[in-house]
């Protein structure tokens, strides 16, 4: 047993890896995982086990889950303290419907492929959503092949540790255990990226599940960088390896489509960008103030800039049969409990009762097969009961997040593609990136 002030100096020598003896595992990532334990300990809902009492919350001035908040409070420049009220999941006492996907056979995903597909589909994220809805409702029979499960939600309840922004537990095993790494310069050692941006979770609906909702057009330079770089600091600034390169298409080309799926997700925001113009208005207004955005806009307004509110796929009204956003901080990063924000998998009601959609969950597509003449004919995967089959198609379509196609485009490889599907001359998974922030 040691006294307090002897357990703070090894827990110091801990942190700085100077504590003798300590070898194994290393010392720093041990102090990083204890204090990781303790932090979920002391600060987590108490379903968890620990925080007795909600005294963590209570020494922080936390006033813990709280699913709306009013107007005044997200203006009130001093910390929000709902009257010294702390409440947890337990004093909330949430219901959630299972809420079931309509035309969903669970056990599909084990079935025998089928014999008459027009196109399968790889994965079923926001594109594959957006895509098997359009095809289904044409008349096109569609096999979408899902590596996860229907989510309800159930899977979304608001906690510290499934949902909160730096952990998000619930969001499955792919989520917490690959972590994308990047390089700012070719010749640099990768590092993983921070926090959880780029991280893919395996799910009808896929990663936009937990997408923050922000909608927002390009503006016209986006379509024309390297122009754009040119014109503005000269073309000597971009060295002769890079192979940044203008799109072939432009916004007048897109707008259409942008205000198709404008009206189709739901986007609320207004037309106060000077950068953006649209043939028709945001079907909804934009979210309501907060403090921060505020002093934002006032900030940047006087340095000659031009604050705007950012388009998003929340609902600032009722719409479409889904409600007004509640302006909890759960709104955001992760799957909502609420229903007020969009994700891709509110499209497949529709597209299940057309009878075209064949949907698999639980489906992990290997590679992609082609034909005598290369083309693309179906792709093997293993079922939902861990057997491998092959899915023949016309079409095959890959809609799984960024990393996914390019790796399975690298692992399709076959006589007449010896480096990949569409690698014959090295570029897959190059000039092609997933979102980062500065």
């Amino acid at each position: 047993d040691c006294e307090p002030h002897q357990q703070d100096h090894l827990i110091a020598q801990l942190e700085t890896g100077s504590l003798s003896g300590f070898h194994t595992p290393a010392p720093k990532a041990f102090f990083a995982l204890v204090r990781s334990h303790l932090q979920e300990g002391l600060f987590a809902d108490p379903i968890y086990g620990g925080n007795r009492d909600k005294l963590g919350w209570r020494v922080l001035g936390h006033p813990g889950v709280w699913l709306e908040n009013s107007a005044a409070e997200n203006l009130s420049a001093e910390p929000v303290t709902k009257d010294g009220m702390v409440q947890s999941l337990a004093d909330l006492d949430l219901t959630a419907d299972d809420d079931e996907l309509a035309g969903l056979d669970p056990g599909r995903g084990a079935a025998p492929a089928t014999t008459d597909a027009d196109i399968v589909l790889v994965g079923l994220g926001a594109m594959g959503a957006l895509v098997a809805a359009r095809f289904a409702q044409a008349g096109l029979k569609v096999v979408a092949l899902e590596a996860g499960p229907w989510r309800t939600r159930r899977d979304f309840l608001p906690d510290e540790l499934g949902a909160a922004y730096y952990c998000r537990a619930n969001m499955g095993p792919k989520f917490g255990q690959e972590t994308p790494t990047w390089r700012r310069n070719g010749g640099e050692p990768t590092q993983e990226a921070t926090f959880s941006l780029g991280r893919m979770m395996n799910s009808v609906g896929g990663s936009v599940l937990h997408y923050g909702a922000w909608l927002r057009r390009f503006h016209p330079h986006h379509f024309r960088p390297r122009s754009w770089v040119n014109e503005r600091w000269g073309s000597d600034v971009l060295p002769d390896t890079c192979t940044l390169a203008d799109w072939p298409v432009d916004g007048d080309e897109l707008e259409p489509y942008y205000v198709e799926l404008e009206h189709l997700i739901g986007v609320a925001g207004d037309e106060s960008n000077p950068f953006v113009t649209r043939s028709q208005p945001l079907p909804m207004p934009p979210l309501r103030p907060f403090r921060m955005g505020q002093m934002f806009s006032t900030v940047t307004r006087n340095m000659g800039l031009h604050p705007h509110p950012v388009a998003v796929g929340v609902n600032s009204i009722p719409y479409d049969g889904r409600p007004a956003i509640q302006y909890t901080a759960w709104a955001n990063g992760f799957g909502d409990f609420n229903n007020s924000k969009w994700t891709p998998d509110r499209l497949l009601p529709k597209a299940l009762a057309t009878g075209n959609l064949d949907l698999r969950t639980h489906c992990r597509v290997l590679r992609v097969l082609t034909d005598r003449n290369g083309q693309a004919s179906g792709v093997e995967y293993v079922d939902a009961a861990g057997n491998i089959q092959v899915q023949k198609a016309s079409r095959v379509i890959l809609t799984s997040y960024t990393f996914e196609n390019v790796r399975l485009l690298l692992l399709s490889g076959d006589a007449k593609h010896p480096n990949g599907l569409g690698n014959n001359r090295g570029q897959v998974g190059k000039h092609f990136m997933t979102k980062m922030f500065a």
